[in-house]
């Protein structure tokens, strides 16, 4: 409560195991969570709400389940996501909040691809950085990123090859993993021994260093978190590069990638840091030295590619070609608004006009309606897609003129969870979530 008796934040009990106030946590006393205005809203999620100091709607809370809803400024609440207290989360905005970044999504098998790395790698690097911004869309942990290994960087294939690296988690575990391969041996640089570690929905900066005659480093945020010996140098190889996935021959066959955003992804010939135990953060975009191997702002903002800021030819092309070999739409991630996390919907320059809204109500059950507007005659299909990326249901498939459309979807025959919806019509490719509650 402010000193003139007016209320500038909200008050949840609760705990991550439910239950209504008071509870116990653990064993232990109630507590009780205060969280200042969108201190937690600032994810753009759908599973609860924050209320005004009068009682009422707000604004979505992602963290927050309420068990109750009343007149007052507090109700009985239960955190949500893999939160286990709200003073757990710190919204950390993006560093310098300007331009594009890039968002994936891992059930589509996004990926930016470097096709040109095999013949533009060096023969071997005997140490280099890779470092990039990442922001997780919701949290990320041991038990939530199934069903696959989850990369932010990627240039490897499927097994110990010589010149493998990959920035990433491994399947089941919430710890960040860098690894280089020769052919032989195999370097782990693990975060530390928790696999429960949690990344929230902020942006964390990471930078991986190797030196084969000192350390391989991992940094979070400039500080220093994990050392090992740098047993192997990092060599040329056959294999593309990827930003948001991993290995370039499972592309097709398995879930690895990233769910969330990335932007200024740089690798760099020489250990950055020389092994120090913190160094500031970037507040600008890099400019290219005569250190940096590749450099992608990921500014674009429109367009099938991204360009390489060094000149050196690294090119990534947004998206790729199913088993088939036909080009997949669905593969390519779509830039957003840096500042307001907002979407451009503008794969291969779609018109911003082509919109799908947030189906109503979120959570649901058995049935929830979708609207979606479409700015000129268009072949339009809807999917609703399972977390492990089976389609479950076609809500729509045919032409449809400029308007705005709204459909029902009944839910009844399928089990209770997350589920995602996707609107294709024309170049547009339009992707939601919802929660299906028996």
């Amino acid at each position: 409560m402010s000193p003139d008796g007016s209320y500038d934040a909200y008050i949840a009990f609760g705990s991550a195991s439910g239950g209504d106030a008071p509870v116990i946590m653990s064993g232990g006393a109630a507590v009780d969570w205060e969280f200042t205005l969108n201190t937690a809203a600032e994810a753009d999620m759908d599973n609860s709400i924050t209320r005004e100091p009068d009682g009422d709607f707000l604004t979505p809370d992602p963290f927050v389940q309420h068990v109750t809803t009343g007149a007052g400024p507090w109700s009985p609440a239960t955190t949500i996501g893999g939160v286990g207290g709200l003073d757990e989360f710190k919204n950390v905005p993006h560093p310098w909040g300007t331009g594009y970044a890039m968002a994936f999504n891992w059930w589509e098998r996004d990926r930016v691809e470097i096709r040109d790395a095999p013949q533009l790698f060096p023969i071997r690097m005997d140490q280099g950085t890779v470092e990039l911004w990442f922001r997780p869309d919701s949290v990320l942990t041991n038990d939530t990123h199934d069903p696959d290994w989850t990369y932010l960087f990627g240039k490897n294939l499927g097994g110990n090859n010589p010149g493998d690296l990959g920035l990433g988690w491994r399947r089941g575990e919430g710890r960040l993993l860098f690894f280089m391969q020769d052919g032989t041996t195999t370097t782990n640089l693990e975060q530390g021994t928790d696999i429960r570690t949690k990344f929230h929905p902020r942006w964390y900066h990471v930078a991986v260093t190797w030196n084969v005659a000192d350390k391989m480093r991992m940094y979070i945020d400039g500080k220093k978190i994990a050392e090992i010996e740098s047993q192997v140098p990092l060599l040329g190889g056959t294999m593309q590069a990827a930003i948001g996935n991993g290995a370039s021959d499972l592309w097709n066959d398995r879930y690895e990638g990233f769910r969330g955003m990335i932007d200024e992804v740089r690798v760099s010939l020489v250990d950055r840091y020389s092994g120090a135990d913190s160094f500031e953060l970037q507040t600008v975009p890099f400019d290219p030295d005569a250190m940096t191997l590749a450099l992608w702002h990921l500014d674009e903002g429109q367009g099938s590619t991204t360009e390489d800021a060094t000149g050196n030819g690294f090119t990534g092309t947004l998206g790729g070609f199913d088993s088939d070999g036909n080009f997949d739409m669905a593969t390519m991630p779509i830039w957003v608004d840096a500042a307001t996390l907002v979407g451009t919907d503008s794969r291969a320059e779609v018109p911003e006009r082509f919109l799908l809204e947030q189906n109503y109500p979120n959570p649901f059950n058995p049935n929830t309606t979708i609207s979606y507007t479409v700015p000129k005659t268009a072949d339009v299909k809807i999917n609703i897609y399972d977390v492990l990326g089976r389609q479950v249901a076609l809500l729509v498939d045919e032409v449809v003129s400029a308007g705005t459309y709204t459909v029902n979807f009944r839910a009844d025959r399928l089990s209770s969870g997350v589920y995602f919806y996707v609107l294709h019509a024309a170049d547009a490719h339009l992707v939601r979530k919802m929660v299906f509650v028996k």
